[in-house]
């Protein structure tokens, strides 16, 4: 009997959430790449009906099995039913990609858990998904064979919350595709702005920035802003816009739905990478920031130590004005910034990455 890993992508819908859109591909990518090293003899992609044309370049290696789920509901019960929908056995393996797993257990599950965002309220509003959340994590986990927790932030979060699944979870960071991105150009010229990716997510406290840059610029700094990512009508931070000068609105650029061309020219033209954040899992643009070998200015919480490896300027992210000062003392250097290319390159490679994740499916075979 074939013994099958099944690939649970039942959570992605293209551009709803880019984080977890440039994982799983690259995840997949690696798996294709390296499909002989895989032990299932047979390896099956879950998606959404409407999303199969983004899966359909992995057909001859992989199968691909979709489901019509036009709302969420839907999606849920066909994940929790999934084993039986598929008719597994005890010894094929399920990869949960997407935080939480199916309630019900007739195979191996693999968890991946990204962040617990839902258990802070103020930052994750939504009643009925936090609800949805509430049931499933503390099944899923319980559940798992083994779960893969994105950074020690993450795994130490998801230890506080259940401790009794400590001895499950390990510890395997993102893979981050450079390759994405252009060949770096050095004859580039720098120009004098700050870069930051934003949205209006409470959480992003992207207001914090604007205030931090409003105050940089009445204390004199000259330095330009650049936001990539798109302000949401009628939200707190929109208002929050509005309500700076003109001629402080004027310096702040904003660039939205950009080709990877273009962010890492964006990239490479500027001075420092500013993130104001108050919870991320992980936090790609600031690995992406320091590949081009930018200064980043982030939230003095342990994450943001983590994933930066230790090498950022930290701020208090609920002080505006501690921002305004490390923003200051970019802008008033002159010395030529730190390397960290080489750094997030070994860190982040394939083999630190997706080659474990391969380690840890062919251990539960």
């Amino acid at each position: 009997m074939e013994r099958r890993l099944i690939i649970d992508a039942l959570a992605f819908e293209y551009g709803k959430a880019y984080g977890y859109q440039e994982y799983l591909f690259n995840l997949l990518e690696y798996f294709y790449a390296n499909r002989s090293e895989i032990l299932f003899e047979k390896v099956d992609v879950i998606c959404l009906e409407k999303q199969k044309c983004y899966f359909q370049k992995y057909a001859d290696k992989f199968g691909i099995k979709t489901y019509k789920c036009s709302l969420i509901i839907q999606r849920l019960l066909v994940q929790t039913l999934m084993p039986f929908l598929l008719k597994l056995h005890k010894e094929d393996l399920i990869l949960y990609t997407a935080n939480y797993s199916s309630l019900l257990k007739k195979s191996r599950h693999l968890l991946v858990i990204h962040d617990l965002l839902f258990k802070k309220k103020l930052f994750f509003p939504y009643y009925l998904m936090r609800m949805q959340r509430e049931l499933y994590l503390p099944i899923s986990i319980k559940l798992a064979d083994k779960i893969i927790a994105i950074s020690n932030f993450t795994a130490s979060d998801i230890v506080r919350y259940y401790p009794n699944c400590k001895n499950k979870i390990l510890v395997i960071y993102n893979y981050f595709n450079f390759s994405k991105f252009p060949k770096v150009n050095d004859e580039v010229r720098k120009e004098d702005y700050f870069i930051s990716v934003c949205s209006s997510a409470y959480h992003k406290n992207t207001i914090t920035l604007l205030k931090a840059f409003e105050t940089y610029c009445m204390n004199g700094g000259t330095y330009k802003l650049v936001l990539v990512g798109g302000i949401q009508n009628g939200t707190d931070l929109y208002f929050q816009y509005l309500k700076l000068p003109v001629n402080i609105r004027e310096r702040i650029q904003f660039y939205h739905k950009i080709t990877n061309e273009q962010l890492a020219l964006l990239y490479q033209k500027a001075r420092a990478y500013i993130s104001a954040s108050l919870f991320e899992g992980l936090g790609m643009p600031i690995v992406e920031a320091m590949y081009f070998d930018l200064p980043v200015l982030l939230s003095d919480y342990p994450v943001f130590h983590e994933v930066s490896l230790n090498k950022g300027l930290y701020f208090d992210p609920l002080n505006y004005e501690a921002l305004s000062k490390r923003m200051k003392q970019i802008s008033e250097r002159s010395m030529n910034p730190d390397s960290y290319s080489d750094m997030v390159l070994e860190r982040y490679s394939e083999e630190n990455t997706s080659a474990k994740y391969i380690q840890i499916i062919n251990s539960l075979f």
